[in-house]
């Protein structure tokens, strides 16, 4: 904390501004990610049923697994070997099985194996220091852009319109949750009062909270129109022949 004090001194900070970005800032950050670590303990929350959940004992299969649902880990290292290390996030076995439906050979730099190892080779507190990350390369920065760039801790968001286009859609998307709503099955497995109440909340005007909550909300639906369906249709039957060819 010294050190990052001093780093912050010496790019023209002062006293106070830098106690606040390298002492108080972190320990907010802690609180917030501690809290909402907490809530997402809850069994099942937001959108899966709380009976269904406590009956996979969904909580405890995530914590024994590592699996850190509010991407709330106190540790800055353990963040960074979740975004590294193999077997935390999909995208990548997604990515290849959508390559290979279209007969694609698909590519990502930021999996070659040089440069995950010098990644992980570099010392920690280049990358994460009195609670900042991004540390080298604020430090690479550092005259070339303001301050006010360089410290810069806001985060972009992919898809971040996709409360609105859910809006624009509003008729179709009321529909799907009243099918959803209407399914035995998709009740059992699914906060349907949540989702219709989450729903209500970003149709009749909304906050960032339901905006938010978007992505979560479209993921949900259309995973309750799958089990709403399966109800009348039944099971899908995959001939296992015609894969092989």
């Amino acid at each position: 904390a010294a050190r990052a004090l001093a780093e912050r001194r010496r790019g023209g900070a002062s006293w106070p501004l830098a106690v606040r970005r390298e002492l108080a800032g972190p320990a907010r950050h802690r609180i917030a990610a501690e809290i909402r670590r907490r809530r997402a303990d809850e069994p099942g929350a937001p959108w899966i049923a709380p009976g269904f959940a406590r009956r996979m004992a969904l909580a405890d299969r995530m914590r024994s697994s590592g699996y850190d649902r509010s991407f709330a880990r106190a540790d800055d290292w353990e963040r960074r070997m979740a975004t590294l290390l193999p077997g935390i996030t999909p995208v990548g076995a997604i990515t290849h099985a959508q390559g290979a439906a279209f007969g694609l050979d698909v590519r990502d730099p930021t999996t070659d194996v040089r440069l995950l190892e010098f990644c992980l080779g570099v010392p920690r507190d280049q990358f994460v220091r009195g609670g900042r990350d991004r540390w080298l390369i604020r430090r690479t920065l550092e005259g070339l852009v303001p301050d006010e760039v360089r410290w810069n801790t806001r985060r972009g968001r992919q898809g971040v319109d996709i409360g609105l286009r859910l809006r624009a859609d509003a008729p179709a998307v009321s529909a799907a949750l009243d099918r959803v709503a209407a399914s035995p099955r998709a009740r059992d497995l699914l906060a349907v009062d949540g989702l219709m109440e989450a729903w209500a909340r970003l149709r009749d005007g909304p906050d960032a909270r339901a905006l938010a909550m978007a992505h979560g909300l479209v993921r949900t639906i259309d995973v309750g129109v799958l089990v709403a369906a399966s109800e009348t249709t039944g099971p899908t039957r995959v001939d296992r022949s015609k894969l092989a060819d």
